[in-house]
């Protein structure tokens, strides 16, 4: 069963590079839903996703946890390989180091990721995490491993 989740997020980020497809709810997955998460673009080597965060996601001190940045990041690094994949290929993460640079709150939030270089079994990613003024809230790099199955 969780292959077959991770092959619908592969072919819904496929078809929005291929048909320049914009402002796509991604509920593919209850994680990606309970954040919110929508695509607002995809395209070869590069991925832009919005979250909506609310009081659920955060910590006693009223903002959000450095867990649930963490995660839309690996989420936005992981995307970010999906969009060169070919049929067959899957990607999941091996490291992730996240450099928190100012707190995170409640309300829209934007990620931007991008495959640095990527070869035939591991890519290079990095991320930025963003408010809705573009303050950078958090910023991250993933090597990604690319897996055929099948």
């Amino acid at each position: 069963m969780e292959i077959n989740k991770k092959i619908r997020e592969h072919a819904i980020i496929s078809e929005a590079v291929a048909i320049n497809q914009q402002d796509i709810d991604m509920d593919c997955l209850p994680i990606l839903k309970s954040l919110g998460c929508r695509i607002l673009k995809a395209r070869k080597n590069e991925i832009s996703l919005l979250f909506h965060l609310g009081d659920e996601h955060v910590q006693g001190l009223g903002i959000v946890c450095g867990g649930i940045a963490a995660t839309m990041l690996d989420f936005a690094l992981t995307f970010s390989v999906l969009t060169i994949l070919e049929e067959g290929e899957r990607a999941m993460s091996v490291g992730l180091n996240v450099a928190y640079l100012a707190p995170v709150r409640p309300g829209p939030v934007f990620a931007e990721a991008r495959v640095v270089i990527a070869g035939k079994r591991v890519a290079h990613t990095e991320a930025l995490l963003k408010d809705e003024k573009g303050t950078l809230l958090a910023s991250a790099q993933s090597p990604i491993s690319i897996k055929r199955f099948g």
